[in-house]
Order: structure tokens, then C-alpha cells, then sequence
């Protein structure tokens, strides 16, 4: 299984390949807003200390493996890009539920 933190640095990582393929619009810059937010996302992570047993790791883990595989997909088929942003968008609604518990909402 991935770990969250690999997770989030795929995720990064991949968006990151996909925005500098799409031409400038409202994907591109969606994708943009997402890099930024998963950046945010990072930073408060790594300050705080993370239950890795709590349920809404777990849920954050997958939900963020589920947006890399389909960021991957979207990069070999620009029809996808929209399924990955939603998808992208899904794993950082489960984050947030993590930083949420972890007391680590901004």
C-alpha cells in the first residue's frame, strides 16, 4: 500500500506534468489552483504530528492514489483531464477531513 506522503508527492508531481501540457484555460488553471492547495497541503502535514491508524488517514491515502492513477491517465489521454481534476479534487476534501481530526485546519 502507498503511504500518504508518496501519495502526495505523486499527486504533486503529476499535476504538476499534466498542467505544463494544457493549453492556457479554466483547466489549466484549476489544475493550477490544485497544485497549490495540495503545496498547502504538504506544508501542514509535515508541522503536524499524523495518526496514521485514524480513519481518515486511510481515507485520505486512498483517496489520494485514486487521483494519481487517474492524473496518469490523463496525461496519455487529454479526454481525462476533467476526471482527474475531479478526482484530484475528491482526495483534497479527504485531506482536509484528515487535517480536520488532526486539528490542523487553517
Amino acid at each position: 500500500m502507498s503511504t500518504l506522503g508518496t501519495n502526495l508527492a505523486k499527486t504533486l508531481r503529476y499535476l504538476t506534468e499534466l498542467y505544463v501540457t494544457l493549453p492556457d484555460g479554466t483547466q489549466k488553471k484549476e489544475v493550477h489552483d490544485q497544485i497549490l492547495k495540495i503545496s498547502d497541503t504538504i506544508d501542514k502535514l509535515v508541522d503536524g504530528a499524523l495518526r496514521t491508524r485514524i480513519k481518515e488517514y486511510k481515507d485520505a491515502t486512498e483517496a489520494l492514489g485514486k487521483a494519481v492513477e487517474d492524473i496518469d491517465k490523463a496525461k496519455s489521454d487529454i479526454a481525462k483531464v476533467a476526471k482527474a481534476i475531479d478526482t484530484t479534487a475528491k482526495a483534497i476534501s479527504a485531506i482536509a477531513k484528515l487535517l480536520a481530526i488532526l486539528g490542523l485546519c487553517a
